[in-house]
Order: C-alpha cells, then structure tokens, then sequence
C-alpha cells in the first residue's frame, strides 16, 4: 500500500510541487498583506510580517487557533479572502493526490470484487423501471 502512495506522489510530482509553489507564494502575500492591514491598530499578533506568516498558515490550513486574529475591516477581509484560497488549495491538492492514486488502482486493478460491484449496478439499473414510484 505504502508502495503504491510513494508511486501515487512520484508520478504526480509536477503537480506537487505547482501545487506547494502556489501555496508558498499566497502566504506570503497574505502574510505581507494582513501586516501591513494590522501592523498600525498596535496588535501584536501583527508585528511582523514572520509572525504574520504563522497567522497566514494557520489560516490557510483552515485550523484557525484564535491566537492571533484581524480587527480591521481591511484584515477581516484579507482575512476571509485566505481562508476561502485555503479551502480552494486544499480541494486542489486532494484532486491531484486522489487521482493519481485512482490511475495506480485502475492500472494494478487494486480493488478486489470490482466487477462483481459493477455487475450489482447493471442489475439495479437494469430492473430499476419495476421499482413502483412513490409520485402520484
């Protein structure tokens, strides 16, 4: 299995690392961006722009700790911006992960019991007009 994601992560290694390079430069401008919406109300969890990094990836990642958070309008809305570009990069980096490793199930045929799962369908579907409908 572990094979099978090392091969998963090699094949999608390009992109990997667009995905890790597009996640490095958003934190930074998001870092750079809320220091500069914050560093004037006088909160310390914006007094640089390294410890406006560390709110950036807590953001990002969607874990949200509560430590450090924006009072401004415009950092609220620098704000909100990064948690919706976090969510977005996370769904990005699941579809590339998730889909190499369907071509490595799909080439190693890993998922015993596939035909007879598909065979279960096609009868389904097959005899699904005898099903009485429940619309009067």
């Amino acid at each position: 299995a572990f094979d099978n994601i090392k091969l998963a992560f090699i094949k999608r290694k390009n992109e990997l690392i667009v995905t890790l390079f597009i996640f490095l430069s958003a934190v930074l401008i998001s870092s750079i961006s809320i220091y500069f919406a914050e560093n004037q109300t006088g909160n310390k969890a914006f007094s640089s722009v390294i410890t406006s990094f560390w709110w950036a990836i807590v953001t990002f990642t969607t874990v949200g700790y509560g430590d450090a958070y924006p009072v401004t309008t415009a950092g609220k809305f620098i704000g909100c911006i990064t948690a919706v570009f976090g969510v977005g990069l996370h769904g990005i980096l699941i579809g590339v992960i998730s889909s190499a490793l369907m071509d490595i199930i799909k080439k190693n045929k890993f998922i015993p019991g596939i035909k007879s799962i598909q065979l279960s369908i096609y009868s389904v579907s097959k005899y699904a007009f005898l099903i009485p409908s429940s619309k009067q």
